[in-house]
């Protein structure tokens, strides 16, 4: 063993032991912070974390694991698409039958089919990887606009005040964003003791595990996530299907937009253009995730003083900037560092726009709200993937950052103009 190969494996240990350390800090940072929030919001907390770490590493490992078994990089995009387009029909599912079947009911149904996904993705033929994008809840995105997030954002207001709505959503997204990124830093560890195809199989495996934790983490809620109130033939009032129907198309442009530079296609964007390994790739998601998920804490204090919405909009717009100047540089380092600088600002708008959804909707439309306007941000997301990557496969390299950034800004623009007279309720 030469001297290389001796400082490589010391590498490797020492990028272990960190992750170690960093995940007991932030497991004491976070226990500090969640002091104020009932019981049943902590273990929300806790599968979002746990669900989100799956949803890191595999977003980075399936662009690998299909590309390796011989799929080619616009089945990579078609399979991104079903992924996405059967978020749709979830959501649809859950702001219809939800509240009639119980949210711990409809959360552990949803676990096993992560557990099932992962079996489909290990028989490994074209069928059973279609029925895992289309059964599997799977994130692409390296965090989620799925059912899930739609059933625990709503049930989160229960557990809180108005006051503190925003730091909860705050806190909510930066813990998926840090195991995100905690989960992209460990999709290139079981690489270093097992090569090749095996090493992702592995990741697959985990995934399915963490499905089964969730089943288990959700059992333990009993009625807590309910509203009992709640009529079973309750319907949405004329002037919420106003806002949803505006919240929806707005929605619908950004998304379109982000479904070009998801996590999945910037995995394979640096692999097809840089040659980026998924070692390198799980550093870079990883420092990515990690600036991201403290900008959440910016984000709840910036809007204390300017308003949610202006957050919203006054965050978003440069990070789109940045977005844009990705597609512009002739070498690897200037496109990772425009892409962190974009990282830095452009989720801020996440937890101030739930904050905001919730706010100005009644409690017993917030399930309902938050899964209807995920429908068609899933639908016009599940556009872009495809001709992302058509887009990659011809060599356009720079058309996915050009696109999106600019839809990304229309968005931006529209949503100030239509909403900038709506407030919640802590800011009349």
């Amino acid at each position: 063993m030469n001297l290389l190969q001796v400082h490589k494996i010391n590498f490797k240990i020492e990028k272990i032991v960190y992750l170690r350390k960093i995940l007991k800090l932030g497991i004491n940072f976070l226990l500090k912070m969640i002091n104020f929030i009932e019981k049943p919001g902590k273990i929300l907390f806790i599968t979002k974390s746990i669900r989100v770490f799956a949803y890191g590493f595999l977003s980075i490992a399936l662009p690998f694991y299909l590309t390796d078994e011989g799929y080619n990089a616009l089945f990579v995009g078609i399979f991104i698409t079903i992924g996405i387009l059967s978020s749709v029909i979830y959501n649809i599912f859950v702001s219809k039958y939800t509240e009639k079947i119980g949210r711990k009911k409809t959360l552990q149904i949803f676990s096993i089919f992560m557990i099932l996904s992962s079996i489909f993705f290990l028989i490994n033929n074209f069928i059973s990887i279609l029925i895992a994008a289309i059964f599997g809840v799977i994130s692409v995105t390296g965090t989620e606009t799925g059912p899930f997030l739609s059933i625990e954002q709503s049930a989160l207001t229960k557990f809180t005040s108005e006051t503190r709505r925003t730091l909860v959503f705050s806190i909510y997204n930066f813990l998926g964003y840090a195991s995100s990124a905690l989960g992209s830093l460990f999709s290139g560890i079981p690489s270093y003791f097992v090569s090749g195809i095996l090493s992702l199989k592995i990741l697959i495996i985990i995934y399915g595990l963490i499905g089964l934790l969730l089943f288990l983490f959700y059992s333990s809620l009993k009625d807590s996530l309910e509203i009992k109130s709640v009529k079973r033939n309750y319907k949405i009032s004329n002037e919420t299907k106003k806002v949803i129907i505006k919240l929806s198309l707005l929605f619908s442009i950004d998304a379109f937009g982000g479904g070009f530079i998801i996590q999945s296609i910037l995995s394979l964007w640096f692999k097809m253009h840089f040659n980026m390994d998924i070692e390198a790739q799980s550093l870079l998601f990883f420092a990515g995730g990690i600036i991201t998920a403290i900008s959440f804490f910016l984000a709840e204090r910036i809007s204390r003083k300017i308003g949610l919405l202006n957050t919203m909009v006054f965050t978003h717009l440069p990070s789109n900037v940045f977005l844009i100047l990705v597609a512009f540089s002739p070498n690897i380092i200037l496109a990772i560092t425009f892409l962190l600088l974009r990282q830095s600002l452009s989720q801020m708008d996440v937890p101030t726009r739930q904050s905001y959804m919730m706010a100005i909707v009644k409690p017993e439309e917030r399930t309902a709200v938050g899964a209807i306007t995920n429908i068609p941000r899933s639908i016009s997301q599940a556009a872009s993937p495809y001709l992302s990557t058509y887009s990659i496969s011809i060599s356009l390299f720079y058309a996915p950052f050009l696109i999106s950034g600019t839809l990304k800004i229309i968005y931006d623009i529209l949503i100030f103009i239509t909403f900038r007279k709506v407030k919640p309720p802590e800011e009349k």
